[in-house]
């Protein structure tokens, strides 16, 4: 409760009426739906996607195949981390 003070006395530093919101959901239960979600849900991708997230990688590699401005170097619009992150988010 101490830190939620803080943070509204912050936010009113800076606007005189913040717009703070109350979050949706309970910490306590967000934690244990958390929980339950990583014991007993294991997605897996389907080939499809699997094929999909390739090629879409693939094109945004391509978007960034340029030479970049007076340097000479290439500019990468896609890293293999955001690939990662796009698996991650797919299942």
């Amino acid at each position: 409760e101490s830190d939620r003070r803080l943070a509204k006395h912050l936010v009113g530093l800076y606007y005189e009426t913040p717009d703070v919101v109350e979050p949706p959901m309970d910490h306590d239960l967000l934690r244990d739906y958390i929980q339950y979600a990583r014991d007993r849900v294991h997605p897996e991708l389907s080939d499809l996607a699997s094929r999909e997230l390739i090629a879409a990688y693939l094109d945004m590699r391509r978007m960034g195949g340029g030479s970049g401005g007076g340097s000479g170097g290439r500019t990468i619009s896609a890293t293999p981390r955001q690939l990662e992150s796009l698996v991650r988010l797919s299942e």
